[in-house]
């Protein structure tokens, strides 16, 4: 299911940001992405590529033995208040859902569409479950958002049931330890503690 969105999937980012039962193994040494503010880790056996446009951050993960597709990805535009969040939220999560949504229904898939909360870096995000089988191989489209560090962050995953399930430890790596720091301020300063409660408020707009 994930190579099936590939091209389509480039085609989403770029434009919102321009305006994937197993026997236990060994957990597998974890590796830590950091740049420009967003970090997170992940599992060394996991193909990692930075993807990212000049209006944000998109990394991409992929597991050779599994196949599904995890995706992180950041605008660098700041949000300061619910009106800048809904601006963003339009510009790139309800226009990734609605290409995915649109790309099922083109290959004759009836869409199952359930809105879902999840944790990511400690804090809730929003978003959808798009359910569908393709050629007879059910699986979901999982897209979710946030603000972090006054950023938009998009968190997604991809593939047939068998692959999401081989993937669940690494989405749950992804997600629990990333990260957005703010750089536009100090720690310690008053604007600082203010952002904070905004970004705190945009999260409550955005549940």
């Amino acid at each position: 299911m994930k190579r099936r969105f590939a091209i389509l999937i480039q085609f989403v980012v770029c434009a919102a940001f321009g305006l994937a039962a197993h026997a236990q193994t060994p957990a597998p040494a974890l590796r830590h992405f950091a740049k420009s503010g967003l970090s997170f880790d992940y599992p060394a056996d996991v193909t990692f590529e930075d993807q990212s446009e000049p209006g944000g951050q998109h990394l991409a993960l992929t597991h050779a033995k599994n196949g599904a597709l995890i995706m992180v990805m950041a605008r660098y535009e700041i949000i300061d208040s619910p009106e800048q969040l809904a601006k963003a939220r339009k510009e790139v999560f309800d226009y990734f859902v609605a290409a995915m949504v649109k790309e099922f229904e083109r290959q004759k898939a009836q869409v199952e569409h359930l809105e879902r909360q999840i944790e990511v870096g400690g804090a809730q995000a929003s978003g959808v479950r798009l359910r569908a089988v393709l050629r007879g191989e059910p699986g979901n489209a999982e897209v979710y958002f946030l603000v972090l560090g006054r950023r938009l962050v998009l968190v997604t995953i991809i593939g047939s049931d068998k692959e999401l399930a081989a993937a669940a430890a690494v989405w749950t790596t992804v997600r629990r330890s990333l990260k957005v720091e703010d750089r536009t301020i100090s720690d310690n300063s008053l604007n600082s503690r203010q952002a904070r409660i905004m970004e705190l408020e945009c999260q409550k707009k955005s549940g």
